[in-house]
């Protein structure tokens, strides 16, 4: 017997329930996936070493610090945008309303720690608001990092 056979005798309370939630499923729009910065960036170094030395290159991982949005454009005119913020204790959170930037483009810098190596992309137009949660501990980078785009 096919699902739809299924879902339409009520022959289970089990099956009833899994179409009645498919049935919601289909009627909700997806909502597509979150926009956020990669966890971490591989970063090759290398050396100016002087004679007699000579460098070896080597290969790190770095993990998500921060991000940083601007509207403009990456390396020339760019204006970085200041969040609204709220902190409760040592727990951060900052939000931007992109709505009210759209009239540039907008583009998000994403810094790791240890590293000056920085990500940049733009920003989707379909994107409407970004939210960056972090532990704040003194003297240390943000603590339990958390940024995703809707």
């Amino acid at each position: 017997m096919s699902w739809n056979e299924r879902c339409g005798t009520g022959a289970a309370l089990l099956a009833g329930l899994l179409c009645g939630s498919a049935a919601v499923q289909a009627q909700t729009p997806a909502r597509p996936p979150a926009f956020t910065c990669p966890a971490a960036v591989s970063v090759q170094e290398s050396s100016d070493a002087k004679a007699p030395w000579q460098g070896e290159p080597g290969k790190s991982e770095h993990k998500f610090s921060r991000p940083s949005i601007y509207n403009g454009t990456p390396g020339k005119g760019e204006y970085d945008l200041a969040p609204e913020g709220q902190m409760k204790g040592q727990q951060v959170h900052q939000t931007w309303n992109l709505a009210d930037y759209r009239s540039m483009n907008l583009f998000v810098r994403c810094r790791y720690e240890g590293t000056e190596v920085t990500l940049v992309t733009d920003l989707p137009k379909a994107l409407t608001v970004c939210s960056f949660s972090f532990r704040n501990v003194a003297g240390k980078p943000p603590q339990s990092p958390s940024f995703e785009c809707h």
